[in-house]
């Protein structure tokens, strides 16, 4: 019994007769094994008093060491597990690990949180067993960061992320989102009243985009004039 409540699924073995005296039952027999628990007065034989009625035997839950497990995935590289945390404990006591600290950490290296599969459900707030050994998913995609002369300019070699010590660094390429072009309008066909080349000095700008994660150039924008000087 637990707290003075039979145990649901818990042997009722009977009582054997003392083959000396068909009248009793044999004295100091031992305790049956109930699953998840241990006798309160572990070694303690057992002689019943009245063979006619049951004879109760206190048990007491066993505290063992539960674990969850949360996984931080990598949505945009197959899956890839980023982190593991393992929280462990005793069984019926307090659940107090949160993402909080790990996400922020991933955000800074240039992640986005799609799913909190941890926070966003239920059935953790302690260590049970029902959850003993639970697998959570925290997911998380690649951020994305578009550089462009006019609103988000780069310079190689400054980090992309600056809250991560390891972050990619700005390339050369990531910049390459502005050049000149000269375009020579010549006429032809009017003698001396044709009029001199017309010369245009055009600046072309493009947009980039790149992985926060990786440093790797997503897609860019085609070239477009942003600047007409005439000469």
């Amino acid at each position: 019994m637990k707290d003075g409540k039979p145990i649901p699924g818990a042997p009722t073995p009977e009582y054997k007769n003392d083959p000396k005296n068909p009248t009793k039952v044999l004295p100091n027999e031992g305790v049956p094994e109930v699953p998840g628990y241990n006798p309160k007065n572990p070694g303690k034989k057992i002689t019943p008093e009245n063979p006619t009625k049951d004879t109760d035997v206190p048990y007491v839950p066993i505290i063992g060491d539960g674990r969850i497990v949360i996984n931080y995935v990598d949505q945009d590289d197959n899956d890839a597990i980023l982190d593991t945390a393992t929280p462990t404990g005793k069984f019926g006591t307090k659940i107090t690990y949160t993402t909080t600290a790990e996400i922020k950490k991933l955000e800074n290296e240039g992640y986005v949180l799609v799913k909190d599969g941890y926070t966003d459900s239920t059935g953790h707030s302690e260590f049970t067993k029902e959850n003993d050994n639970h697998v959570y998913e925290v997911i998380m995609k690649h951020g994305t960061v578009t550089y462009n002369p006019h609103d988000n300019p780069a310079k190689p070699g400054e980090p992309i992320n600056p809250n991560d010590p390891n972050s990619p660094k700005v390339t050369d390429n990531d910049v390459d989102y502005s050049k000149s072009v000269k375009e020579t309008i010549h006429y032809v066909g009017a003698g001396d009243q044709t009029p001199s080349d017309n010369v245009q000095n055009v600046t072309l700008t493009r947009s980039i985009t790149v992985d926060r994660v990786t440093g790797n150039i997503i897609s860019s924008t085609k070239w477009q004039p942003s600047q007409i000087d005439y000469k």
